[in-house]
């Protein structure tokens, strides 16, 4: 009776498991919509799926009479370029307004697609009362001034007490009364003690937050990973960023509007308070081979010849799996231990994905050693050990690979194993040639030893082995010199990036676009001219672009360029019309440089 019991629970848990799941496969539907609007704003309320379909009948929310539907539902296919890859979403847009301060709820919506059915949840927006948010036009001949309460900017960081080299999240966050503004020029912070990584950020908005009884814009700006290199009570430094705003101006006449009078514009420069942390030493007792790898990680080795036989003087592949997330910078190709009877060349380092999620840098790692037997029986390759500090048990660890034990024939490529009487075995032995046999005919041919053909081929083998290892050295002389590397791979990267933004634009995607077109901007620049990431400023840029050879007219258009792109992603009504032609511009700078 008891297993009858347990037989039927564990039938009803399948079934709710599999009901689950059914209903996780119906809910595919993902719609986008921002949580708290200010009144009078104007947003998007986004359903979007996977994938370019033939669809069937869309069942649309009911929206609350609070929020205005302006125009929607509107259809389109978006195209997304990510890591090389191309991605299609199915969208259906309403664009709406919030027009009476309160609670609302849009109801579930339902898309059908083919056989299936998408559904997307119901979702509760708040809208705040404005209270002076929306910034009045001020007098003619008024000058525009900014109270420090009014706009400001705040560094949040994801832990104040970390250990050394353990990754920290500070994020930069802007507030302000004023919606009309844009970025002029930032300045990242002087550190010393840390190691920083800016997380480039693919789009920027602004949402609105409650913030000591007031409602202001807030939007996230600057993101970076800093990396502590010593222990103590240690400090960032303040960010600074140039903000330029713009109010409009009451205009008592024609010559004032058509004098450009209508619009006040003023900047305020803005600094983030310092940020100070508690950096922890790693703890004693580190396991032998320990190399400051702070994180968790995994490993998983993997030995394949090129059929399964295994024999001397014969290659064999070592693929080498590390998966984990910490600071990867640090994070070398373990030494395989291997004994003499094997010989090992350098390992290839064969795919390395990396991307920030959650604060941490993610890896997926491949490296590939190739391995050469020279022992014939049992033979073992042993465990590959990577010591690590993990910071979520406060303790150091150790990842393992298992021991693969091989069985290693005798090759007919390699020298063949000696007996114990110092005999060779039996395809050494010599047969003599028998005397009353008759003598073999030679016959001379342009292909054999004696032949010039046979020999010359030797030289044209070892011209070509020459080349190769020329070619070789070059590229291994090009990928240590990272300078020269970047530099040499930075236009064709450059090329893709905007092969990318121009399909972003042709299907409707301008926001990404100008993210898009000023990351690949940046990236050219500190790849091309080998600077770092805090010589973006404009003065640094100018003055470090001078000091490399640059003429002054390209100088100044790449800073009009940046100028521009960078005012567009706070004003996104100016980028419509100008995109095509920045990516004209920045495709002549590439070739001018």
């Amino acid at each position: 009776m008891l297993r009858l019991r347990t037989s039927i629970q564990r039938t009803l848990l399948t079934v709710i498991w599999l009901c689950t799941v059914a209903f996780a496969g119906l809910a595919q539907l993902t719609v986008i919509v921002p949580p708290q609007v200010a009144e009078g704003e104007t947003f998007q309320l986004v359903y979007r799926a996977a994938g370019a379909h033939e669809l069937g009948a869309f069942t649309a929310p009911q929206i609350a009479s609070g929020l205005k539907v302006l125009y929607g539902p509107q259809l389109n296919v978006l195209h997304k370029m990510s890591g090389g890859v191309s991605k299609e979403y199915t969208t259906i847009t309403y664009t709406l307004q919030a027009t009476k301060a309160g609670s609302y709820s849009i109801s579930a919506a339902q898309l059908r697609v083919g056989q299936k059915s998408l559904k997307a949840l119901s979702k509760r927006i708040q809208v705040a009362k404005a209270q002076g948010l929306t910034q009045q036009a001020i007098a003619s001949g008024e000058s525009l001034r900014i109270a420090d309460r009014d706009m400001y900017m705040r560094a949040v960081v994801s832990s104040q007490s970390v250990y050394t080299q353990q990754p920290v999240l500070v994020s930069l966050y802007l507030y302000s009364r004023y919606g009309n503004l844009a970025g002029v020029d930032r300045k990242p912070p002087e550190v010393t003690d840390f190691v920083t990584k800016e997380i480039p950020l693919q789009h920027t908005s602004l949402t609105t937050e409650r913030v000591g009884g007031r409602l202001m814009y807030k939007a996230l700006i600057w993101q970076i990973l800093a990396y502590p290199q010593r222990s103590g009570e240690l400090v960032i430094p303040s960010f600074e960023y140039d903000f330029q705003v713009s109010v409009n101006r009451k205009v008592d006449n024609e010559e004032d509007l058509f004098a450009n009078k209508a619009v006040a514009t003023a900047h305020k420069k803005l600094h983030s308070q310092p940020l100070k942390l508690t950096v922890r030493p790693l703890p004693e007792g580190a396991p032998e081979g320990f190399d400051q790898l702070v994180g968790s990680f995994q490993i998983q080795g993997t030995l394949s010849a090129p059929d399964p036989t295994y024999e001397t003087g014969r290659a064999m592949t070592y693929q080498l799996d590390i998966r984990g997330r910490g600071n990867v910078s640090l994070l070398l190709a373990p030494e395989l231990g291997l004994s003499d009877k094997f010989e090992v060349y350098e390992p290839q380092l064969i795919r390395d994905d990396q991307k920030v999620q959650n604060g941490n840098t993610e890896v997926h790692r491949i490296y590939e050693y190739t391995i050469i037997p020279h022992a014939t029986g049992q033979q073992t390759v042993p465990a590959v050990s990577l010591p690590y500090f993990d910071p979520a048990t406060n303790s150091y660890r150790t990842a393992t690979t298992a021991p693969i034990r091989i069985k290693v024939a005798q090759g007919s490529n390699d020298v063949p194993q000696v007996g114990k009487a110092g005999e060779a075995s039996s395809s050494q032995r010599y047969t003599p040639y028998p005397y009353d046999a008759p003598a073999p005919t030679i016959v001379w041919h342009p292909w054999s030893r004696a032949g010039w053909a046979y020999w010359l081929l030797y030289v044209l083998l070892l011209i070509g082995g020459g080349v190769a290892y020329w070619l070789i050295r070059s590229d291994q002389r090009l990928r240590a010199d990272h300078v020269a590397y970047h530099k040499k791979r930075s236009t064709p990267m450059a090329e893709q990036q905007i092969q990318a933004i121009r399909q972003l634009i042709k299907a409707g995607q301008q926001s990404e676009a100008t993210a898009r077109l000023y990351a690949a901007i940046t990236h050219y620049l500190q790849d091309h001219y080998a600077l770092a990431t805090s010589s973006l400023t404009r003065q640094q840029l100018a003055s470090a672009l001078k000091q490399q050879g640059v003429a002054d007219a390209e100088v100044n258009a790449w800073l009009s360029l940046l100028s521009e792109i960078e005012l567009a992603r706070y004003a996104p009504q100016q980028e419509g019309d100008s995109l095509p032609r920045w990516v004209d511009q920045l495709e002549r700078l590439i070739s001018q440089s």
